[in-house]
């Protein structure tokens, strides 16, 4: 994000830091700023996932998991979380709004998104 980062361990556990006004940390706080990785939480929509990628925009962040889940958490003040409601969330919460497809080519490394 533009004001918090992330790292993923090779145990797949995602950790963050910096600022968190909107619950954009996962960490199931709002609110403060973390000056050293703190846990985003695992447990709930991410419990036995393995989250593969995690990126961040200015009040919010999304995982990629390994079985082609989508989760966010943060601001969703205009939606951007993508669970179809306004309500924003400090852990993370599964996108609903997608359903994925394999590419029309069978090509396994595309995924199409409507």
């Amino acid at each position: 994000g533009d004001y918090h980062g992330f790292a993923i361990t090779e145990d797949h556990l995602v950790f963050a830091w910096g600022r968190n006004e909107k619950g954009e940390l996962g960490n199931g706080i709002t609110g403060g700023s973390y000056s050293s990785p703190t846990q985003v939480v695992m447990s709930g929509a991410l419990n036995g996932k393995i989250v593969m990628a995690v990126t961040g925009g200015d009040f919010y962040s999304l995982a990629r998991t390994s079985d082609g889940g989508l989760y966010s958490w943060g601001d969703n003040t205009d939606g951007q979380l993508g669970t179809g409601n306004n309500t924003a969330s400090n852990v993370p919460v599964v996108v609903t709004a997608l359903v994925e497809e394999q590419h029309p080519a069978h090509d396994p490394t595309c995924t199409r998104v409507r």
